[in-house]
This record gives structure tokens, sequence and C-alpha cells, in this order.
């Protein structure tokens, strides 16, 4: 990119509110949303092995989820197929959970 393409897209970033300050906020609050909802699966499981009970299936699904999407960026970022992989693993845990979840909210019985 030489000077002016440069310049040229600063100013349209600009116009359009977006610049490197929001977009540092914006990834900051990603980040620290990712790790409360790692933190709330960690209770969760941790309270689940110390009381022997099972870790509720709405609980993977929603901690799957955010890892998928993360791995998914990895991939769009990297192009490494490692993390299309993890990807496409956490997308049928995800798929899975739900099913789970849905079925006994509806009352379906395994």
């Amino acid at each position: 990119m030489n000077k002016s393409d440069i310049l040229s897209k600063a100013q349209k970033e600009g116009k359009a509110g977006i610049d490197e300050g929001t977009k540092h906020r914006k990834n900051q609050a990603r980040v620290y949303g990712r790790i409360g909802v790692d933190a709330v699966f960690c209770v969760i499981a941790l309270t689940g092995l110390f009381t022997s009970t099972p870790i509720p299936t709405e609980a993977y699904a929603m901690f799957f989820a955010g890892l998928c999407g993360d791995m998914y960026a990895q991939w769009r970022n990297e192009e490494k197929p490692f993390y299309l992989i993890l990807a496409i693993i956490s997308l049928v845990v995800i798929v899975a959970n739900l099913g789970l979840t849905v079925c006994r909210m509806v009352g379906v019985e395994w």
C-alpha cells in the first residue's frame, strides 16, 4: 500500500467512527468476555466434580460455542488446518449438546 491509500483508508475509518482505540477496546472486551465464559464454565465443572453431579449440557454447549468461534477466527487469520479441525470438532460437540438440551427441555427421554 502506498501513502495515499493508507491515508484514504484511515479517513474512511475515521468517518465511520472506527479508529485504533475503538478496535483495541472491542478486542479487549472480547478477550474479557471469553475469560468470563471460561471462568464460569470452570466453576460449574469444578462444582460438578466435587459434588459428583453431571455438568449440564447447556454449559458444554456455551463453552464449546466460544471455543469454536475462537478456533474458526484463528483458522481464518492463519489458515492452519489444525484450527479448522478443532472448530469442526467443537461444532459437533455444540450440536450434540444442544440436541440433548432441547430433548430434555421438551421432555424427550433417551
